[in-house]
This record gives C-alpha cells, structure tokens and sequence, in this order.
C-alpha cells in the first residue's frame, strides 16, 4: 500500500479508517462548515448536535440532526409520549462507495418521544437531552436527531425503530437493523443453491454459518476455485502450502443500506492454505486446518486437479518471506515486515560510515532494535552528531 493511499486527500494525515478513505478531523470539519445550511432556531439546540457530532468515531456512526417536523408522515401514537412515524428523507450514511454522507434509506420507520414537560429551552432541556445520548450509547438504541411540531412548539427526539420488519422481534443490533434470527433463516435457504460436493466439508461450513452473531461477523463460504486469479506460492511446510492469490468476486458483507449481504468489495486479495494429502477430508482435519490459522477465514475451496483442500484466509503474509506481516492498520495490510526490514538495514550497513566505529555500531543497534520507529540516522548539523 503507497503513502497515497493511507493520507487524507485533503489534510493529508493518516486516515483514521484507511479502508474507508474516512478522515475525523475533515468530517468534523465538514460538519461545522454545513452549519450555515440548517438551524432549528435556538441557539442551545443548534450546539447540542453540534457537540453530538463531534464525538464521532468511526464511519459507520451516526450523525445527529435538526429534523424538520414536515420531514415526519403517517405519526401514529403508541401512548402519550412515544409515536411511530415515517422520515422522508432518512438519515445520513457513509457511503463505502462515494466516501461521503448520503441519504439511501427514504421513507426510514422511526420512533419519535415527546419532551412535552420541557417546551421552554434552558438548562434542564439540555441536560436532559445530554442524559438520552448517554442511555442511547449504553443500550444501543441509537438517536438520529430532534424535531419539533411548529404548532404545539413540543419538542421531540427521533430515534431508530428497533424492531425487525420481517419478524417483529427485536432486532439483535439495532444500530445497524441487524436481526439474527432473520439472517439465519436467509443463509438457510441459501444451503440448496451450492454446495462442495462432499457432505462432510459442506457440514462443516453451514455450521459456522449458523454461528453467526453479529452483523460483521464473516460468512464462511464453499468458494469455487476458478474464483481465485494470479496464484503465487509465498511459504511450504509439513502441514501445508501457503498462496497469494486475487478472489474475483470477493467476500460477502452485510449491506447496511439494503439491509442484507452482498459482495460490494469486488476482487479481493486472499491467502489460500493448500492443506497437503487431503483428498480424504474429515472434519477433523478441517479443524485442524482452521486451528492452526489465527488470521479470518473466509472460506473453502479445492484444487480440481491434486483434489487438495484449500482453506482461505485473509492475506497477512510478507510475498518476500512468507512470514505474517508485523503490523496491519484498521484491516487493512500495511506491507512491513519486521524480519525484511532488519535484513534490508544489515545489507545496508556497507553502503555507508559516520567515520566513527561507536557512532556506526549505535546507530545499527537502534535500527535493528527500532526497525517500526522513525529511525535514527546520523545528521552532521553545526559539528554535532546527533539521532
């Protein structure tokens, strides 16, 4: 990965979430810079979501919002205080895609909850709505925003419906309108439309498949081995062969917008572990082959012509040495590798001399020890060696 595709295009710091091209100061910045575009007319209000907003974190976080009341249809009352509605326009997302915040979900159910007690805007409203943002972050019940009805002047937070449009039940992660039960239920149907041809390995992935608990939880999948293009092998041993390799289609995950999984990644680079003399599966082999893989496994696969079993995994191996890369930012591999790096500083060390024995041998010390770090050089500046 270059330096290019780890710094911000626009403040040119390290993205905060590399893979998403997501930068929290220039979202931030974003943010304070669309103030000129919306007010809900007090001033108190107006800094609540601002403040709100500041404490994002991550892409997928929401972001809270003055909701004009002719925003929200159909309102029905649930009791005095909750009503279910309909928002036109849906809230913001981050869109994976674009890199930016867009409305995708029209016509969004939400719940709405009057602060009929706390018309008149003054400290004891802004504590309170503060007291929401807490509880909403301890009981992922996320909040989009507050509207108010121009009629009555009563006050209301908008927040997220909770309960699944298929099933009813609550939904197992609200935040991201993930219901368990339901997507159980959707892998289950999907069992008649593939399969490895070998009952054991096809047990062994619908099993994993069933265990899913979390809407980024990896869908294990029997992957056909023409998906995979520009196969190199990187390292060998008694158990098994390691490969680099291109998976065409990609992984499957959870769409946040359509509410469902799709492979919106497209080509993805994997790592493909051959496990040798396994024509003859058995799931013991096959836990064995995961076992011994700390790295996310993605899938099955085999190879047509040795009939070889493949397990593939996410690809964390230096193509120099075939060891796992030393670090990885955010999922995304950073291609250094600590055993290369010190070799390439050993090599290096002929190639140039302070002129002093002590000050070469400290200066390779600290780089073979500090390899990660910025490294010390030696800078001759004023008659002064200094690192």
């Amino acid at each position: 990965m270059s330096q290019v595709d780890i710094d911000c295009e626009k403040c040119g710091d390290r993205y905060t979430f590399v893979e998403d091209r997501w930068c929290k100061p220039c979202q931030i910045d974003n943010f304070e810079k669309n103030l000129t575009n919306w007010t809900s007319g007090n001033e108190i209000i107006d800094n609540l979501i601002q403040e709100k907003n500041q404490d994002i974190r991550e892409p997928n976080d929401i972001i809270f919002e003055w909701i004009p009341y002719n925003q929200l249809n159909d309102i029905k009352e649930i009791n005095n205080v909750l009503y279910l509605a309909i928002w036109k326009d849906g809230p913001l997302y981050y869109c994976h895609h674009k890199k930016e915040y867009v409305r995708k979900s029209k016509n969004e159910k939400i719940f709405i909850f009057s602060l009929y007690d706390l018309t008149i805007i003054t400290n004891e409203f802004y504590y309170k709505v503060k007291s929401y943002f807490w509880s909403s972050s301890l009981d992922n019940f996320p909040i989009y925003g507050i509207s108010q009805n121009p009629n009555t002047k009563e006050y209301f937070m908008v927040f997220q419906d909770d309960h699944c449009e298929k099933c009813g039940k609550k939904y197992t992660n609200v935040k991201y309108k993930w219901c368990e039960s339901c997507q159980i239920n959707y892998i289950e149907k999907g069992f008649i439309n593939w399969t490895s041809g070998n009952e054991i390995v096809d047990n062994f992935i619908q099993e994993f498949q069933l265990k899913i608990n979390d809407y980024n939880d990896i869908i294990i999948e029997w992957i056909p081995y023409d998906q995979f293009d520009n196969i190199k092998e990187i390292r060998k041993d008694g158990f098994s062969t390691i490969y680099s390799t291109i998976w065409k289609d990609g992984p499957l995950y959870y769409c946040l917008y359509k509410k469902e999984y799709k492979r919106k990644l497209g080509k993805k680079q994997v790592a493909l572990k051959y496990m040798h003399n396994s024509q003859n599966i058995t799931n013991e082999l096959l836990v064995k082959g995961r076992n011994s893989n700390a790295l996310p496994i993605y899938g099955i696969s085999q190879n047509p012509d040795t009939k070889d079993y493949i397990i593939v995994i996410h690809d964390e191996y230096c193509e120099k040495c075939g060891e796992e890369y030393t670090n990885s930012i955010h999922g995304w591999r950073e291609t250094w590798c600590k055993p290369c790096q010190i070799d390439y500083f050993e090599k290096n060390f002929i190639n140039w001399t302070s002129g002093n024995e002590k000050v070469d041998n400290f200066i390779q010390d600290r780089q073979l020890n500090h390899a990660k770090m910025v490294l010390s050089q030696y800078v001759r500046q004023y008659g002064k060696v200094v690192h």
